[in-house]
């Protein structure tokens, strides 16, 4: 998926070259409409995903752990529609009239901006509350994971603008056209090994009944009172692999934030 992301949404040029909204002013009406009509659908899988933060979290607080995946649902939620709001600068890129251009790409501004600031309010309340919960006791989110949320990295992204700007070329544009994304891609990433070989080791480990007998699961009491299993994550983190993959699609046109 980031290889798409890459090839589509970037261009070969040098991270400083790179003119995301130029790159959309060329592109087919079908590809704007698709890469904007794919945004909220991704943002639905993205939303589910969210879902690993009170599965992991919840034996820590129930409500805050709650709070936090819906924080973060709802991040990505409005995030899918500021996306599909990028349509519109590939087609108000194309008005002749320097003034009508100029007017309506400030509209389409505006109303990205709102959207993109209520995204950031949700990420940071989500993310704020899952550090909390994480560096509080033990759970089952490892504590390595914490610093590498989605969150986390696109803010890292931000700060180091000026080094993605300097990437050469034929690498820089892709790189630094693909960066916000593949901070997720990055994290979902990471949080499916972590998970899935936490499954693993957990099925692992097993005691014999009797001499000959069966080998059965140990099972610790935590685990019984949470009604969680290591392994549940399984079908978040497939359903996270699936968001990656279509929104590359939504992320072909997006201008460089």
């Amino acid at each position: 998926m980031l290889t798409g992301d890459y090839l589509f949404y970037g261009a070969f040029t040098s991270g400083h070259d790179l003119n995301p909204i130029a790159i959309m002013r060329t592109r087919a009406d079908w590809q704007l409409l698709l890469g904007g009509a794919v945004g909220p659908v991704a943002a639905m899988f993205y939303a589910v995903g969210m879902s690993i933060f009170f599965l992991t979290l919840k034996s820590v607080n129930y409500r805050l752990a709650a709070f936090a995946s819906l924080a973060l649902a709802a991040m990505v939620l409005v995030g899918g529609a500021y996306h599909a709001v990028f349509t519109m600068y590939g087609f108000v890129g194309r008005v002749g009239n320097q003034i009508e251009r100029e007017l309506l790409t400030g509209n389409v501004r505006t109303l990205y901006n709102w959207l993109a600031w209520m995204s950031y309010a949700c990420g940071n309340l989500g993310t704020l509350t899952v550090l909390t919960l994480g560096i509080r006791r033990e759970s089952e989110f490892p504590k390595w994971l914490l610093p590498l949320l989605p969150t986390n990295l696109v803010v890292l992204c931000f700060l180091l603008t000026p080094a993605f700007e300097s990437l050469p070329a034929p690498l820089g544009g892709l790189i630094r056209g693909g960066r916000i994304n593949g901070s997720f891609v990055l994290f979902f990433a990471l949080a499916t090994w972590a998970f899935w070989s936490s499954g693993e080791n957990h099925a692992s480990a097993v005691v014999p009944i009797a001499s000959g007998a069966a080998a059965k699961p140990v099972i610790g009491a935590d685990d019984v009172s949470r009604g969680f299993h290591p392994r549940d994550l399984r079908g978040c983190c497939v359903v996270c692999a699936a968001a990656q993959f279509s929104r590359f699609v939504k992320t072909l046109h997006l201008p460089a934030m």
